[in-house]
């Protein structure tokens, strides 16, 4: 997740000051670094929330987002709020991804602790159970057969 980003320039000041179009496309521009640090790309965004301080505006916002995240149409909030962090801010911007190679990256993990060939253990070990009692219920049924047959 990548949260509160607004439009501030490395010296702490607002980009694109009353243009609320261009603190969008920065605020996506900054996401889009951060999510690149991670092996992800804007395509990884499953959901963004927006915050603008004048919703009316909203079009200006949704032209920036479009040009984004088109192709990807990630689930988006649009929510006004009276104020942000800073006064000149418009608009901040979070974005929620899925980066498949953190999955794996994590399936690689557990592999490396033992974790996965031992759950992979205790299911062989638990499949191997199953096909006794599985033989044995057979046998029971075949006794009981034999013996009502031979009762008959």
């Amino acid at each position: 997740m990548v949260s509160g980003t607004t439009a501030l320039d490395e010296e702490g000041k607002v980009v694109g000051k009353d243009d609320m179009y261009s603190q969008t496309v920065v605020i996506i521009k900054k996401i889009e670094a951060a999510l690149g640090q991670l092996g992800a790309t804007l395509s990884d965004v499953v959901r963004t929330r927006v915050y603008a301080r004048d919703i009316s505006r909203w079009r200006e916002i949704a032209r920036a987002h479009r040009e984004f995240f088109g192709a990807v149409k990630p689930t988006s909030t649009l929510v006004e709020v009276q104020k942000l962090i800073e006064p000149e801010a418009l608009v901040e911007i979070e974005a929620e991804a899925i980066i498949e190679t953190r999955v794996q990256g994590f399936m690689q993990w557990l592999e490396q602790r033992s974790v996965v060939p031992l759950i992979r253990h205790l299911h062989t070990q638990a499949d191997a159970l199953r096909r006794v009692e599985l033989e044995r219920a057979q046998k029971m049924l075949a006794r009981g057969a034999a013996a009502m047959i031979g009762h008959e």
